[in-house]
Parts: structure tokens; sequence; C-alpha cells
């Protein structure tokens, strides 16, 4: 464990827990990016990705039912805000 500032001369003003899934980790982790940016985040801390198995049905007349299990990244984070250090 450190205690080293990543940012020496920035503190912490706001954080607050992010999230995003999709199919695709690349695309869960850029949607993550994407959130976090379009609430003016600084940068995202803490990243967790988490992995569920989705089972969907398809039924159809042609090809009759079929059952597809798909995995769903499911990625978290800690977005923060940073403000110059008061001196």
């Amino acid at each position: 464990m450190t205690i080293d500032k990543p940012w020496p001369t920035r503190q912490i003003a706001h954080a607050w827990l992010t999230w995003a899934a999709d199919r695709d980790l690349s695309k869960a982790t850029t949607r993550l990016r994407e959130m976090a940016e379009s609430h003016n985040a600084d940068a995202v801390l803490g990243i967790r990705i988490e992995v569920h198995d989705r089972t969907r049905t398809k039924a159809s007349i042609m090809e009759g039912t079929k059952i597809a299990t798909e995995p769903w990244f499911y990625v978290y984070g800690t977005a923060v805000r940073l403000v110059p250090t008061s001196a």
C-alpha cells in the first residue's frame, strides 16, 4: 500500500461510482470512460471487472428453439474530479 499522491498539486474534489456493461470487454471499458467524461471526470480509479453469463432463448419457426449463453462484462470504477491543492 502506498500513500503517495498521484497528483501532488491536485486533490479530489468529488468522487462517484460509475459503471458500464457490454458483451465485449473493450466496449464496456470504453463506455465506462465515456460515461465518466460525460460527467466531467478527470480520471477513473479502482476499476473492477465482473463477468456474468446471460442466457437467452431464441425461438424461430425455421430453426426451432435455441438456448445461448454469452458472457457480459460489467466494469465499475470510481470517477473523480480534481481541483488544485490550496497551499
